[in-house]
């Protein structure tokens, strides 16, 4: 019996030396550059063994001081507990002394590396309350074909078994971190929850190939199948945010004879290291653009669409004030008279006046068309017109032409002259003319009387009779031209000066017909009026001319009215709107009557008001504020993240130490550095024949590496 526990002690002492060893490379153990003679890096493992279920039984602990520089210096290291602890070197090291508050190291002599490894077993008591103070809770659990059982109640027992080993990290305490605000971009101090940063790497987990069959871990575990065994191994990081709190690891296998071995997990606090890409800074710019472009279009939506866009009833140049304003004014005009009454008009006296202004269109037309065909009558006219007087002016002539009116009255004037000048002179042989004219009419006398009535010739007659006429005509004549002579007729005028007075009017009349170019004178009236009708005419136009007053008023006419409902004039429009109009109230309806505008403006309204109502719930205050808190929250989450990240590291870095922290002196620079190892004792003497064999490896092993972790170390402090 005595000898199983110092072979287990040993085991336990070449692991610890294993795991000091492996830790020499990690990060967070690096020294700084000191201008003291010797820098000491304090190592502590801190090794705790645990019952089947994950309780501590016991604490060991073994401080390795890695110096180097050259001189004779003393190490102190303050203590965290009060109780008297004694310490053995290792390996021939020389151990500390308990001092009360310090473990102290004294008088070392230092020539370039030294390494000194002493351990110290905690009493019970002290160790399970020390214990108590690493932030990490581990439990196992063990089940048989499903069942939970005691791993005790199983040995030596065949069947499917499982083991689940939980870990939880318990180092959640508040603490100070600055966090970037996720509006203002400004770095504000607030008291987060935080977490030492865990990394728990269980190995050296062998299983017997006799015992364990078809053995399987959890996705994060890694098999390693040996010859004689299934070695399995986890490394996983435990810190919040990061991760979960707690993390569950398993293995399951088929058994016979059931028996479990030691189980190995080491522990270190250090932040972990890694290369791979930080997306959380790139994560954390596209949220930020992502937050405040939602910001952007929430505001937008709220302010241009809600608020402008569809306002409310009360808002003017609104959706909804727009279309309450419809509706007000359909239910105005359902309720009053307008709507009959413009029917009636329409019906009674526009549409007829409009019949009767297409009617007068028509007859406008139709005196125009009338008009026009006069007025071309009329132009012919003038122009007959034109060339009588052309003619009148050319037969008027003058005194010098021949044949010419003019000419004819000059002679006239002329002959009347004369004969006035011969009427003067007969006038002087009147007296001749009476008795030569009684004598002639003696001689016919005479003549019929030398033949009787009955056989007298009809010559003689003739002649006869021919002779009296001539001399009573010649005696008329004279009579007259005396008479007109002596006694002119005071009624009558004077032939010679109404000659006089014709050519004086023919002349007059021939200045006034004048010529087409003389104005004025009636050819160029003429000419003027008759150009002025042919303008007239052609403003008149025709029918199929529309540029022209008939055209136009023939279009107006069509305008007015057309007949025919497939090209409506304005009475086919008017009546069609009269037809309805009948239609407008029952179109208008109400609220409350389907497939009328009211019901559709009602509808409308309810509608936009859903609308709004849904945009501001459900885009707006459902969705978009939503996102923008879910997205607001998400960035506070990674400025916290970040924030938490380097709070992380520095209580990682803080967390150095266990039962004591090495302190720097005049000549010393000291640094400190704490792991943890928790091992499960075996159930049942597991493999002990082959422990030896194992020890007896694992030393050669270690006295390698600590070769090794003695050049490294040379290598960190120069």
């Amino acid at each position: 019996m005595i000898m199983r526990k110092i072979k287990r002690f040993l085991l336990v002492i070449i692991a610890s030396v294993l795991v000091i060893s492996m830790t020499l490379i990690l990060p967070a153990g690096a020294a700084t550059t000191s201008n003291k003679n010797v820098k000491v890096l304090d190592h502590e493992l801190v090794f705790c063994e645990l019952d089947t279920v994950g309780n501590v039984e016991s604490v060991r602990v073994v401080n390795w001081l890695a110096l180097n520089g050259n001189g004779s210096v003393e190490v102190r290291e303050r203590k965290e507990f009060a109780e008297k602890t004694k310490y053995q070197g290792i390996g021939g090291f020389a151990a500390p002394s308990d001092e009360g508050q310090y473990l102290v190291w004294k008088d070392i002599d230092v020539d370039g590396n030294k390494n000194l490894v002493a351990q110290t077993k905690l009493p019970t008591d002290v160790g399970k309350d020390q214990a108590m103070h690493i932030p990490l809770d581990i439990s196992f659990q063990y089940f048989m074909d499903g069942r939970k059982v005691k791993v005790e109640d199983i040995i030596g027992k065949s069947g499917h078994f499982k083991m689940e080993v939980t870990f939880k990290n318990t180092s959640k305490e508040k603490t100070k971190v600055k966090v970037k605000n996720k509006d203002t971009g400004v770095l504000e101090e607030t008291e987060l929850d935080t977490y030492l940063p865990l990394i728990i790497a269980p190995y050296d987990w062998y299983f017997d190939n006799k015992v364990f069959f078809n053995m399987e871990a959890d996705s994060m575990g890694i098999i390693f199948p040996l010859p004689d065994c299934y070695q399995v191994a986890w490394t996983f990081p435990l810190f919040p945010p990061a991760t979960a709190d707690t993390q569950t690891i398993y293995v399951e296998a088929d058994v016979k004879n059931f028996r479990l071995p030691n189980l190995t997990i080491p522990v270190a606090f250090v932040f972990p290291v890694s290369n791979q890409t930080d997306l959380v800074s790139s994560f954390k710019a596209g949220f930020e653009k992502l937050y405040d472009g939602v910001n952007k279009l929430k505001d937008g939506i709220q302010t241009e669409v809600v608020n402008k866009g569809l306002g409310s009833e009360g808002t003017a140049d609104t959706l909804l004030y727009g279309i309450n304003a419809i509706d007000q004014g359909l239910q105005k005009m359902a309720a009053s008279d307008a709507v009959p009454a413009m029917k009636s008009g329409l019906d009674d006296k526009l549409i007829p006046g409009v019949s009767q202004a297409a009617a007068g269109a028509g007859t406008i037309a139709g005196g125009l068309q009338t008009f026009s065909s006069g007025t071309s009558q009329l132009i012919d006219g003038m122009s007959k017109m034109q060339a009588g007087l052309e003619q009148m002016k050319a037969g008027i002539g003058s005194a010098e032409t021949d044949p010419s009116l003019l000419y004819g009255i000059s002679q006239l004037i002329s002959g009347l002259t004369q004969i006035l000048q011969g009427a003067q002179l007969l006038k002087g042989q009147a007296g001749s003319i009476t008795p030569n004219l009684t004598t002639i009419n003696a001689l016919c006398d005479e003549l019929i009387a030398l033949y009787p009535a009955a056989t007298q010739p009809p010559q003689i007659k003739s002649l006869v009779s021919t002779i009296q006429g001539a001399v009573g005509l010649i005696d008329y004549i004279a009579g007259r031209i005396i008479n007109g002579i002596d006694n002119p007729d005071p009624n009558e005028k004077d032939l010679l000066y109404a000659a006089t007075a014709i050519q004086s009017g023919l002349e007059s009349m021939a200045a006034g017909i004048g010529s087409a170019t003389t104005n004025p004178s009636l050819l160029y009236a003429v000419d003027q009026i008759t150009m002025g009708l042919k303008a007239m005419q052609a403003g008149l136009g025709s029918a199929s001319e529309e540029n022209t007053l008939i055209g136009g008023t023939l279009k107006l006419k069509k305008g007015l009215s057309s007949g025919s409902a497939d090209d409506p004039g304005i009475k086919e429009g008017l009546e069609q709107i009269s037809g309805g109009l009948s239609k407008v109230l029952s179109g208008i309806g109400s609220h409350g009557t389907k497939d009328t505008l009211l019901y559709g403006t009602n509808a409308i309204g309810e509608g936009l008001n859903k609308m709004k109502a849904g945009l501001q719930e459900q885009i707006i205050n459902g969705g978009l504020v939503v996102m923008s808190e879910s997205l607001g929250a998400t960035v506070t989450f990674l400025n916290q993240t970040t924030g938490t990240v380097e709070a992380l590291k520095k209580r990682a870095e803080e967390f150095d130490h266990f039962l004591g922290k090495a302190e720097s002196g005049s000549n010393v620079d000291a640094e400190s550095m704490v792991r943890f190892i928790y091992q499960v004792k075996p159930v049942y003497g597991y493999k002990e024949g082959k422990s030896w064999i194992t020890a007896l490896v694992l030393s050669i092993v270690i006295g390698l590496i600590l070769v090794a972790g003695g050049i490294l170390l040379a290598r960190r402090f120069t």
